[in-house]
């Protein structure tokens, strides 16, 4: 993920979506998608917008 995250970060029509329906995905936790955000935002050296979709709550 790092590398991928580096590499497409130098395009500047680049938003990052960590998830559609962040919820419904069982396996994961809050605490794990703010640690693949964390990761995305490390290493991003331009800062592109980052989001993820819900499907019932909302996240914050």
């Amino acid at each position: 993920m790092r590398y991928v995250v580096r590499r497409l970060s130098g395009f500047s029509n680049v938003w990052w979506s960590m998830a559609n329906e962040y919820d419904l995905l069982w396996s994961k936790d809050t605490a794990d998608w703010e640690r693949l955000a964390a990761v995305v935002g490390e290493e991003d050296a331009f800062g592109h917008l980052n989001s993820i979709h819900n499907c019932r709550p909302f996240y914050d």
